[in-house]
């Protein structure tokens, strides 16, 4: 299928309208428009004009979807098309290929802009971040056979008001149907929170631990004589695992092209939508 530049040039408007935007230019873009000359009618991929204070200021833009470089040819070309045309428009010739030698002589005389817009190439990230490695370490506790340390003398009283035999023993070290645990002032809390005074500061295989609770807890337990038991403290065995995981963030895969000042050498990467990759912010002005 022949290559009309149609879609180029459709691209090129698209960058340059979103260029504008993105430095507050409040500029007309129009693609594909005839300007009449003073000798004759001019075919005009794309074009912008704007207005600062009482001048309006028109940029004309040229595009060349080749499969190689602009030559100088083309370049003086353009040069008569902008001497025709009134007003003193600025010229910017835009290319896939890049620009020869000569072009870019010529170019550079006459002040007209030059850009490749072009996919991205391995060397344009030279000197810029490409990829990301990212190096996590997650330490994660780990608790087993946590048991209550219980308040006997409170057990003891409360056995008592309920007339529950002297002597008689329940099994603390693991209480069935615990259902939920609150500290004496309401606040539900839970095991994880009351025992992470015993997660060690390094990584470490299993370790016996004992703590106390800085205010006692009250456990339910539905199926005991009592219904709550109070709790001043824990014991059982804790371990923190070292967990690594190696993550790699590759940046080219936003950048659909690689939009090329080549007289300044300056460049930036821009999305599929013609807009650029990089914060605003940190974009390099494009001149019109």
């Amino acid at each position: 299928m022949k290559n009309t530049g149609k879609p180029y040039e459709a691209l090129t408007e698209q960058v340059f309208t979103r260029l504008l935007d993105q430095h507050r230019v409040c500029a007309q873009v129009e693609r594909d428009v005839v300007l009449e000359g003073r000798s004759t009618k001019h075919q005009i991929d794309v074009m912008f004009e704007f207005v600062v204070g009482p001048a309006s200021y028109r940029t004309i833009i040229q595009c060349k979807d080749w499969g190689s470089a602009v030559k100088q040819e083309q370049v003086l070309a353009f040069v008569s098309v902008l001497q025709d045309v009134p007003g003193q428009p600025r010229g910017i010739m835009v290319s896939r290929s890049g620009f020869q030698e000569g072009a870019r002589r010529v170019a550079d005389h006459h002040g007209i802009k030059l850009y490749e817009l072009r996919d991205a190439r391995d060397e344009d990230w030279d000197g810029l971040i490409r990829t990301v490695q990212i190096e996590g370490i997650l330490l994660a506790p780990e608790f087993r056979s946590v048991a209550f340390n219980f308040d006997v003398e409170w057990f003891r009283e409360r056995a008592l008001a309920l007339g529950i035999p002297k002597g008689t023993t329940f099994n603390t070290r693991t209480i069935p149907g615990v259902h939920q645990i609150v500290l004496e002032s309401g606040r539900a809390c839970d095991i994880r929170t009351l025992t992470r005074a015993a997660i060690p500061d390094e990584a470490c295989d299993w370790r016996s631990f004992e703590v106390s609770f800085e205010e006692a807890v009250l456990v339910e337990t539905p199926d005991l004589p009592l219904p709550q038991l109070r709790a001043i403290g824990a014991r059982g065995e804790v371990r923190l695992r070292e967990i690594r995981s190696h993550f790699e963030l590759r940046l080219d895969h936003l950048v659909a092209y690689c939009f090329r000042d080549v007289l300044g050498g300056d460049h930036r990467f821009l999305r599929a939508d013609g807009s650029p990759v990089h914060d605003p912010a940190d974009a390099d002005e494009v001149s019109p």
